[in-house]
């Protein structure tokens, strides 16, 4: 669907799930959470975007972009609700505070970084039993 969404960039989705990855949860959460980060990582990313899913003491989700990146000032403000760092491109500015909403409802940790691989944006969620809070 990415690919198709953004046609004109030629986008390459490159990824790799380990066979023992399980989500441990509502299955809307993970779509949303995959969902969200995929499309940031495509609509920043001029290329080539990287999606990795392990089971590391949970579930470890770690996508990348080959886009311009963003200025490590301004890695802990991306996930401020209607917080843009470039406005340039269209959006609303709620994809990654939904992110970390989901995220911290799994009472998991969401990482910025630069992305050694690819140059760009490297986001890491790791999320730990996979229940959410309030559900038994």
């Amino acid at each position: 669907t990415l690919q198709k969404l953004f046609v004109d960039k030629n986008v390459q989705i490159d990824w790799q799930v380990a066979a023992d990855a399980r989500f441990v949860g509502d299955r809307e959460d993970l779509l949303e959470l995959l969902g969200n980060l995929l499309e940031n990582a495509c609509k920043w990313g001029r290329h080539r975007v990287s999606v990795q899913i392990t089971n590391d003491a949970g579930l470890s989700v770690r996508v990348e972009d080959d886009g311009p990146g963003c200025a490590p000032a301004s890695l802990d403000t991306l996930t401020q609700r209607g917080y843009r760092a470039d406005e340039s491109q269209p959006g609303s500015g709620l994809g990654l505070a939904i992110v970390r909403d989901i995220v911290e409802s799994y009472a998991g940790s969401l990482r910025f970084s630069s992305s050694a691989a690819l140059g760009g944006l490297q986001v890491e969620v790791r999320l730990g039993s996979g229940v959410a809070e309030g559900e038994p």
